[in-house]
């Protein structure tokens, strides 16, 4: 084996022995650590309420768009 083969080896494996300290590879841990709330003490209907209030209202927003594009006065319903 050649020296220029060799240093790059020994490169490779100096590399390859380093990890990530503890803290980053287990910042969290348990099933559900990844949401930025904690549900598990809210309580259930007030979870639901507000996931509808905000995926309601953003699919909402182009319906109401449309029906206000049509109904206004020279639209599409109001010649």
């Amino acid at each position: 084996m050649s020296s220029l083969a060799t240093v790059a080896l020994r490169g490779s494996r100096s590399i390859a022995r380093k990890s990530a300290p503890s803290a980053v590879r287990h910042a969290h841990s348990g099933p559900n650590s990844h949401l930025p709330f904690n549900y598990t003490t809210a309580s259930k209907p007030a979870i639901a309420f507000k996931f509808l209030l905000f995926f309601g209202t953003a699919f909402s927003i182009p319906f109401a768009q449309n029906y206000w594009h049509w109904n206004r006065k020279g639209g599409m319903k109001n010649p």
